[in-house]
């Protein structure tokens, strides 16, 4: 079984990326913890969790696929980033309404490549894009 980074007990997004991590364990699909960077001559394709929600789809896909590893990245809520920029009156608020999600994945993101072409699954909180927004950061897309 991989061996789990230090991730929040509870939070939205936790439970769905254990059951995928336990998923490709099963298939014996390697998982690497960090960030997949697709180099200029690949493809990038991203699943429509929307569309097909079911995301051991996305998983099975990878195994019919024949991948051997799985990248996995997290951004975790950090509020000392939020206290330690210059405060503004929408910063306190977001501060705010955040604390309940400190510690808690506020993104997270599965990547494997096939056929030069970088296949992603972004999954982000329902309140991710207000923790972008106090951190600076424009949404991701």
């Amino acid at each position: 079984m991989s061996e789990w980074p230090q991730l929040s007990e509870g939070g939205e997004l936790e439970p769905v990326a254990r059951a995928l991590v336990e998923w490709f364990d099963r298939a014996r699909i390697d998982v690497f913890w960090g960030v997949l960077a697709a180099g200029p001559d690949q493809f990038r394709a991203t699943w429509d969790a929307e569309i097909e929600p079911d995301l051991t789809r996305f998983a099975k896909l990878a195994a019919r696929h024949h991948v051997e590893m799985v990248f996995v990245d997290g951004r975790r809520c950090r509020l000392e980033a939020l206290r330690a920029a210059p405060s503004t009156p929408e910063r306190a608020r977001a501060v705010a309404l955040l604390v309940p999600h400190e510690g808690e994945l506020a993104q997270v993101e599965f990547a494997w490549v096939h056929a030069q072409t970088v296949h992603r699954l972004v999954l982000r909180a329902d309140w991710a894009a207000l923790w972008a927004q106090a951190l600076g950061e424009a949404p991701a897309g």
